[in-house]
């Protein structure tokens, strides 16, 4: 097993009988519930593991965001280009006077595009040309109000639970 992360859970399982022992012994003590901890399992080498883990997959994030806006500009260019050659396609078949030309992958053809709408100017535009959008849940209000301990159909409160905060 090399996953970190699993070590942790399995250590973890195997640990709970002793930390529940030891709590029984050292009562309040802390410190050393924390050292008994530390010399009799992996649990604090394991924990580091998986904080580098962690880490690695953040920057393996970052580096694929970063490929992915680099592919992103590649791709735009690609476009770009594709667009540059079809209007020389079409300029050559205009200027030759042909509307259609067979190549060995495939027919070349012009055509007359069909008058569309620029828009200059959305706020002039007359309310009769706009969709209504979908109403959106606003969960910050929802929130605030199941934190009030409003009732609300629909919605409970959560356990709440834990949470962890990793500061590099």
């Amino acid at each position: 097993m090399s996953d970190p992360a699993r070590k942790l859970e399995f250590e973890l399982r195997d640990a709970q009988v002793l930390i529940e022992q030891i709590r029984a012994i050292a009562e309040d003590d802390e410190t050393l519930i924390l050292d008994t901890i530390e010399g009799e399992t992996n649990i604090l080498e394991l924990i580091a593991l998986v904080d580098a883990a962690e880490v690695e997959d953040q920057v393996n994030l970052a580096a694929i965001g970063a490929f992915i806006e680099k592919l992103g500009a590649r791709k735009e260019r690609i476009k770009k280009r594709i667009d540059m050659k079809r209007a020389i396609l079409a300029n050559a078949l205009d200027m030759i006077g042909k509307k259609k030309h067979e190549t060995p992958l495939g027919t070349i053809s012009i055509s007359q595009k069909p008058v569309i709408a620029l828009v200059t100017d959305e706020a002039e535009i007359p309310a009769r040309f706009w969709k209504p959008s979908p109403p959106t849940l606003d969960k910050a209000a929802l929130n605030a109000a199941i934190k009030a301990h409003e009732k609300i159909p629909g919605a409970t409160e959560s356990n709440g639970g834990i949470t962890i905060r990793i500061t590099r």
